[in-house]
C-alpha cells in the first residue's frame, strides 16, 4: 500500500496515509476538526485546501466547482 505524507498548515503536522485518502479523513487523523458538513464527500467546499508539493488525483466536477481555473 502506498502511503503519502500530508503536511497540515499552520499546524504544522505531519502524518502519513494511504494513497486516496481524502482530505477530510486526513485532516481527522491528523487530530485536526474540520467543518466537513457533507462528511467528506466533495460537495461542501469546507475542506477546500492548497497543494503546495506533490501530486494530487484530477480534480472532478465537485472538486472543479469550489476552485477558480487560476486555481
Amino acid at each position: 500500500m502506498e502511503l503519502c505524507n500530508v503536511t497540515f498548515l499552520p499546524h504544522d503536522k505531519t502524518i502519513k496515509v494511504p494513497a486516496g485518502t481524502n482530505l477530510l479523513e486526513a485532516a481527522l487523523s491528523a487530530g485536526i476538526l474540520v467543518d466537513g458538513a457533507c462528511g467528506g464527500e466533495g460537495i461542501c467546499g469546507k475542506c477546500r485546501a492548497r497543494l503546495i508539493h506533490g501530486n494530487s488525483a484530477t480534480p472532478n466536477k465537485a472538486d472543479r466547482n469550489f476552485f477558480s481555473k487560476a486555481e
